[in-house]
């Protein structure tokens, strides 16, 4: 039987988590005010930043646009997701759209997305995230397109979810341990997926993110697979009954990436991006290293300053 409810504002509202990142705001908030989809938009912003974004976010109440803001104490993207979705959840609405706070939706991102998800029935649709770049981009960067993603890749920085889907305990909405690594969206939608929820690409669903200068260096690449790495051992870490188990398939996962590493060297001299691969593969054989022996670096909240990756 087909939804033959209205597709509107209604049904939907978009979480934000922001952290430092004040001055990118308007652009976004202007976005979300011209979005296609009929009616009054609600926008649930959750802030753990250093410096408190309320009077930011109060100057972007508009007719299209009720902000809905909320201070969060507990420093990590997983508390301010978590708080996000709790208000949203209370507030009764049907589905929940993720944005980061350096992206700017096209005007038909919320259309799409929703459309996307009555239309297919699912439970998750994500929609391609493209780059904007703070300054000209190597070639490799270019070439490997390392700042983009599709809606394959389920990630929360272009993400709906339908409420009935969302685990029942809050506690086992993102996980803590998460929090100041990232990676949680990674392992809170892998696990969604397990448990039978169904997954849709909305190809339409255009999202456009900064890109800053200092993301544009090879060494950029080498922290973000030691992100990737940590957070393989963590997802390991909830998954795995045996530490075991856990040194097994993680042992597993970087004797894989050495390989890929190392055939990326070898034709590095030959195609352009794929040295910064080897990097990000190497950090990752690293993160991984560094995890399964205790160690843990910090990547979001206000002590790390703006945030180094997406997660």
């Amino acid at each position: 039987m087909s939804d033959a409810r209205p597709l509107d504002a209604s049904r939907v509202c978009v979480c934000l988590c922001t952290c430092d990142r004040h001055a990118m705001l308007p652009a976004l908030f202007a976005a979300l005010a011209a979005q296609t989809l009929p009616g009054r938009l609600t926008v649930f912003v959750a802030d753990n930043g250093a410096r408190s974004a309320e009077a930011a976010v109060a100057d972007l109440l508009s007719d299209a646009l009720t902000p809905v803001y909320r201070r969060v104490a507990v420093t990590g993207v997983t508390a301010a997701r978590n708080a996000a979705m709790a208000l949203a959840v209370d507030a009764g609405f049907e589905f929940l759209a993720f944005l980061d706070d350096d992206e700017v939706p096209d005007p038909v991102w919320l259309e799409e997305l929703l459309g996307t998800a009555l239309a297919e029935r699912c439970d998750i649709a994500c929609g391609p995230v493209e780059p904007v770049f703070e300054g000209p981009p190597p070639a490799w960067a270019l070439a490997g397109r390392f700042f983009s993603k599709s809606g394959e890749t389920l990630c929360s920085s272009n993400l709906l979810l339908r409420v009935g889907a969302l685990p029942a305990n809050r506690g086992d909405w993102f996980y803590p341990e998460f929090g100041t690594t990232g990676g949680g969206d990674r392992e809170f939608l892998k696990r969604l997926v397990e448990g039978g929820a169904r997954t849709a690409v909305a190809g339409r669903a255009l999202v456009r993110e900064h890109v800053p200068v200092e993301r544009l260096a090879l060494g950029y690449m080498f922290r973000r697979g030691l992100r990737d790495g940590m957070t393989d051992v963590q997802i390991l870490m909830r998954r795995k009954p045996s530490c075991g188990g856990v040194w097994l398939e993680a042992s597993r996962i970087a004797v894989t990436k050495t390989g890929y590493a190392l055939n990326h060297l070898v034709w590095s001299p030959l195609r352009s991006g794929r040295l910064a691969s080897a990097l990000s593969d190497a950090g990752q054989v690293c993160g991984i290293v560094l995890r399964l022996f205790g160690k843990r670096l910090r990547l979001y909240g206000p002590a790390s300053g703006p945030r180094s990756a997406s997660g």
